[in-house]
This record gives structure tokens, C-alpha cells and sequence, in this order.
């Protein structure tokens, strides 16, 4: 009777230490879904994806900045070819086409300020002006998908300098430069003693740009 009570006291013990044993030991952890094939292979693609760039709404196909050798009181002409890449219409505003600036004002100056979004031409003076495109020209009305239009500018000379270089370039506003640089010219604006060699309209004078 006391060999059975101490084989029961001994079982006893033994089933409370795996009993005590089981309560320190944490559960199982769940396991980590690995990822699908197709998961992984849609995750690779979409950090491999660039960031689109959003295509130009318009360019400048055509350029033409005569004449090259001018005296002070001659008139610059501006011709731009603008064509509407996009699939929308492109808006404009003034000045319009063969508005005629003198030589120093700006956009600005002649009251055509900015307005959002419109798009306008324009020439830089080889940095003359701390404006950039200080002269600018609207495209004379909206233009269509696809549509191409040519504006012409002109620019009164007022003083002689030596060789300098105009181009034109695309703005939409106020300040998103969209084309700069676009057909560079140099041009040369003697004083009058030089002006009976610098008649401006011979075809020499003439510079075209095709783009």
C-alpha cells in the first residue's frame, strides 16, 4: 500500500513539471505567407516602371530672323511656325501677331501681362533684357489639335551693336519655358556711317531655320 502511494506521488510530480513546462513554452509562431509568383513578378514591375514624362503640347517647327545686318530705325522681323502636338486646344493671348515692339520694351511694359496657361512666342536678345523673352507674341487665336500657325513679330532697332544672337523659344505662361534657344541668329547693327553698306533686304540677310 505505501509502494503504490509513493508510485502515484512520483506519477503526480512528473505530470505537474510537463504540466508547468508546457505553460512556459510560447505558442508556435504563425508562418509568413510567402508571396505568389505573380505577386512578386507585379511587385519587380512596378518598381522597374519609370515615371511617364508628359509629352510637349506644342513645338516650334520653323523659324526665320531677317535682317541679320540692320542700322538703328530698321524694323527686326520675327517669323515662328508653332504646331499643336496635343489633343487639345492650345490657348493664346495678346499682343497678336505683327505687333511691333521698340527696341527695350517688354511684354510687360507694353501692358500684356501674363495669364495662366495661354501660350505666346517670343525672342531674347542675347540676354539684353534681365526678362526672359522680353518680347512675346500671342499665337492669334486658339490653336486645334494638329494645327500649325505662323506668327510674325517685329522689333524696332534703336541702337547700334556688334554681333548679337537672338532666338526664339515657346512659353507657356507665366514662366514655363517650354522651348528656349530655337533658331539662334546673329545680328549686327551698325551705326549710319555704316548704314549705305547695310541695305538689310538682300537674300544674304535672310536666315530660315527648319526644325
Amino acid at each position: 500500500m505505501l509502494a503504490s502511494h509513493g508510485y502515484c506521488a512520483r506519477w503526480a510530480a512528473a505530470l505537474a513539471a510537463v504540466i508547468a513546462l508546457m505553460g512556459c513554452t510560447s505558442p508556435p509562431s504563425s508562418p509568413v505567407a510567402s508571396a505568389t509568383p505573380r505577386e512578386a513578378a507585379n511587385t519587380a514591375q512596378q518598381a522597374s516602371t519609370p515615371v511617364p514624362i508628359q509629352a510637349a503640347r506644342a513645338v516650334i517647327t520653323n523659324v526665320r530672323i531677317f535682317p541679320r545686318r540692320a542700322k538703328p530705325g530698321d524694323t527686326l522681323t520675327v517669323e515662328i511656325t508653332v504646331t499643336n502636338a496635343s489633343r487639345q486646344p492650345i490657348h493664346s493671348q495678346r499682343p497678336d501677331p505683327s505687333f511691333t515692339y521698340v527696341q527695350g520694351q517688354t511684354y510687360d511694359s507694353q501692358k500684356f501681362p501674363s495669364q495662366d496657361g495661354a501660350f505666346r512666342v517670343g525672342i531674347d536678345f542675347g540676354g539684353e533684357d534681365s526678362t526672359t523673352f522680353p518680347y512675346r507674341w500671342g499665337l492669334g487665336g486658339d490653336l486645334a489639335p494638329g494645327a500649325s500657325t505662323t506668327v510674325v513679330g517685329h522689333v524696332k532697332l534703336t541702337r547700334g551693336s556688334p554681333s548679337t544672337k537672338v532666338s526664339a523659344g515657346l512659353i507657356e505662361e507665366p514662366s514655363r519655358v517650354l522651348r528656349d534657344g530655337v533658331g539662334p541668329t546673329l545680328i549686327t547693327v551698325t551705326e549710319s556711317r555704316g548704314s549705305a553698306r547695310s541695305s538689310g533686304t538682300s537674300p544674304s540677310s535672310y536666315l530660315d531655320v527648319r526644325y
